[in-house]
């Protein structure tokens, strides 16, 4: 997705227009779909223009990427530009037949699939609007883990279902990438005007990655006066506090990553090993 989002999709866009545009005068349709299609080995030919057409997903995520880089160029005020980050996207879809399992619910591993047509709306809606000035996203931004929690199932026709039902809760890790270098978010953010001035300096990459200091950490929760709680500016304490509160939650994220040291392989008993049917 974020090679996607990289690309100059203006200027293909026109090339390909303009290419297609030259060749259609050219090109005798009825003979090019005979030997294409009418070939000894055509047989393999049409399941994979028809396995790359069922593939909805690719289509739902190009959707959003496009949607947001040439057709629907996010408008974002200037007064809300320094906290856009705590805002939601609302994005709304309709699932196909085959995303559903033999109990006619919503299978649990297309939920991912729906993931990433949700992080293509937050990515482009959140890092398009500057991506222009600061080149933000020409190098990647990868998905590092997620984490779902199922709350409730969707019916084969869950249509009259309430709008405020939570159905499930994901948390995603993103990692920037710039060439090699893994850069801090605190960073990306500064260099695109997405943070306000820090009192003092700015932190450095000294340290543990993705990690706060605890003094900065402190020093924003003691300085909470009645004035900035009621007030519709948000200075670097505010937005500290934010997200000290969305740590809460992220640090038992983290945690997971210890259990890669709770698998053995083979130096103990295991109860089997086994196959899938295609291998």
């Amino acid at each position: 997705m974020a090679s996607a989002t990289r690309l100059p999709l203006k200027s293909i866009t026109f090339t390909t227009a303009f290419i297609i545009n030259a060749g259609v005068s050219k090109v005798s349709f009825r003979n090019l779909a005979i030997s294409t299609f009418t070939r000894p080995e055509s047989y393999s030919r049409i399941i994979a223009v028809l396995l790359v057409l069922a593939n909805i997903k690719n289509h739902r995520v190009f959707n959003a990427i496009l949607k947001h880089c040439l057709f629907s160029l996010p408008n974002i005020l200037p007064l809300i530009v320094l906290f856009i980050f705590f805002f939601s996207v609302i994005t709304s879809s309709h699932f196909p037949l085959t995303e559903y399992d033999y109990n006619f619910y919503k299978s649990n591993s297309t939920y991912f699939s729906d993931l990433d047509v949700i992080c293509s709306h937050l990515l482009c809606a959140f890092l398009q609007p500057y991506n222009k000035k600061n080149k933000l996203v020409l190098d990647h931004i990868i998905l590092g883990g997620v984490i779902y929690s199922f709350k409730r199932e969707i019916g084969i026709k869950s249509k009259d279902v309430d709008e405020r039902a939570i159905f499930a809760i994901a948390i995603s890790k993103y990692i920037i990438k710039l060439s090699r270098l893994t850069i801090h978010p605190e960073v990306s953010l500064n260099a695109s005007g997405l943070l306000p001035p820090r009192p003092g300096r700015w932190a450095t990459m000294s340290g543990p990655s993705g990690e706060s200091t605890p003094e900065t950490l402190e020093e924003a929760e003691g300085t909470v006066t009645p004035e900035s709680e009621t007030s519709d500016e948000w200075d670097w304490t505010r937005i500290e506090r934010e997200n000290k509160r969305g740590l809460k939650f992220a640090t038992h994220f983290a945690a997971l990553d210890g259990l890669n040291q709770e698998f053995t392989g083979s130096q103990q008993p295991a109860l089997g090993r086994y196959r899938d049917f295609m291998t």
